[in-house]
Order: C-alpha cells, then sequence, then structure tokens
C-alpha cells in the first residue's frame, strides 16, 4: 500500500498531466499506443563528442503515467515518441543508462530521455591561445 505522500507525489504528477499533457504516440516495432498525457519536460542542446568533430543533437525528456504503457510495460532504447509530427527516440546515455527512470518512488510515471530525430548541427571544436583568441582545432 502507498505511503501518504507517495499518493500526494502520484496526484500532483496527475494533475501536472491533465494540465501540460499533450497527445503523442508511443512505438516499439508494430505496437502504436496513443497516449494524451504526455509532459514534454524539457529540451535542450546536447553536445556529443567524436573523433575530431563534436555534434549537437536535441535532447527531449518527456514524463508518461506507467499505465499508458500498457502491453509494453517498460519503455526501451530505440522506442520512439511522436509529438505534432517530431519523432523521439528513447536513447541512453551511457553503459548502464536504460533511457529512463521512475519519476517519483511510488513508480506511477516514467522520465523518459531521447534525442530529438531532424536535428543535428556538426562543430568543429575550437580552443584559445594564450592571448584568449578562438582558434579552430584540427
Amino acid at each position: 500500500m502507498p505511503s501518504s505522500r507517495e499518493s500526494s507525489v502520484s496526484a500532483g504528477l496527475r494533475a501536472n498531466r491533465r494540465i501540460s499533457g499533450q497527445f503523442v504516440t508511443y512505438s516499439r516495432g508494430a505496437t502504436t499506443l496513443s497516449i494524451t498525457q504526455a509532459v514534454k519536460q524539457s529540451r535542450r542542446p546536447e553536445t556529443i563528442e567524436g573523433s575530431g568533430s563534436e555534434s549537437v543533437v536535441m535532447a527531449v525528456v518527456w514524463r508518461i503515467a506507467a499505465t499508458d504503457l500498457g502491453a509494453l510495460v517498460l519503455p526501451e532504447v530505440g522506442d520512439t515518441i511522436t509529438a505534432s509530427g517530431q519523432v523521439h527516440k528513447v536513447e541512453a546515455s551511457g553503459y548502464g543508462d536504460l533511457g529512463w527512470e521512475y519519476t517519483d518512488t511510488g513508480a506511477t510515471e516514467f522520465t523518459i530521455r531521447t534525442r530529438e530525430s531532424g536535428f543535428h548541427e556538426t562543430v568543429v571544436p575550437t580552443a584559445r591561445d594564450l592571448r584568449g583568441n578562438e582558434v579552430r582545432v584540427g
């Protein structure tokens, strides 16, 4: 049985989804679910270092009720969330990362990390010389 604190947190998350939620489709392979109250928590550029250059991608964090995933049960890397025609792919940020975590201790909501498709910039790394002037590396 959930504690009164967990129940309060869960109620707050539900209220936030009702107020801020938007319609998305959640897909894995041939399975597509319609979710009416997904919350886009954040959207920010993220730099990924490569060999000799850096890539900038758009990282988007979503919050979705655990019950909304139904038969899929848990999010998986490679799943997609589509909102307003924009596709977001669930991605892990490093070794051992699943690409998601529970938002609350009652496990009623997922926080899912995605990368927005179609947004990609390649940046040539720069450095500074002794006078502070920016110089290109490579």
